[in-house]
């Protein structure tokens, strides 16, 4: 018996659905038939429903390719996007048009009250000067002195991230090697700045701690204006 070389392709076709083989591409697979958006894959994000791409905000196309910045008659700056004929501003500008910088308002002198682990209370000075880039900000003599600044990151005119990160602490109380992780927001009614913060000792080497590695606690702090 003959088998054309047609038949043998579809006959290993069917095996390989069958045994779920089919490579993943766009939204599905990359069989068209089972798939309507696999010759038009979804970009930036959006999201193939019944072979049409949803797309994020901030994108339009048929496969969400145009990057959308005309809002009416403003125009999207650094990086904003424009959602629901608005602007949608990029982490660190703000404004109608995003473009006014919402770090400014940030940096300055402030008074720390700090409490962690439902005890620890600590009081004491802190400064927030500019980092690199337009979103972000470094918070210098932050939780007992570390031997570099913490920093955040700004996601909006008034919010922002202190992303995970690593420091050390050379001297005093349980020096060695800490993680921060959590969140910030700034009142803008009277300047104040409040966070919340999981800190982590990670290591240490002074052997009078009485905090055994690792060890997490929960802190919240408020910042007041110098």
């Amino acid at each position: 018996m003959t088998v054309s070389a047609t038949s043998l392709l579809r006959a290993i076709q069917g095996l390989a659905m069958a045994a779920g083989l089919l490579v993943a591409t766009g939204c599905e697979t990359s069989s068209s038939s089972d798939n309507p958006c696999a010759a038009n894959p979804c970009e930036n994000g959006g999201t193939c429903n019944a072979g049409t791409c949803e797309c994020e905000p901030g994108y339009s196309g048929d496969s969400c390719e145009i990057f959308e910045t005309e809002c009416g008659a403003v125009t999207c700056e650094n990086g904003g996007v424009c959602f629901n004929d608005a602007c949608r501003c990029a982490g660190g500008y703000e404004g109608a048009a995003c473009d006014a910088e919402a770090r400014p308002k940030f940096l300055g002198s402030y008074q720390m009250n700090r409490t962690c682990g439902g005890g620890g209370f600590i009081e004491a000075a802190l400064e927030v000067t500019a980092g690199s880039g337009a979103a972000r900000i470094n918070m210098e003599t932050f939780a007992h002195d570390f031997d570099t600044p913490i920093y955040g990151t700004l996601t909006g005119g008034t919010t922002f991230d202190i992303p995970a990160q690593s420091h050390t602490r050379s001297a005093g109380s349980c020096a060695g090697r800490f993680s921060v992780q959590g969140a910030g927001t700034f009142n803008a009614t009277d300047s104040s700045m409040s966070m919340t913060y999981v800190l982590t000792l990670e290591s240490t080497t002074d052997n009078g701690c009485s905090t055994t590695p690792p060890s997490s606690q929960d802190c919240t702090v408020t910042l007041t204006r110098n």
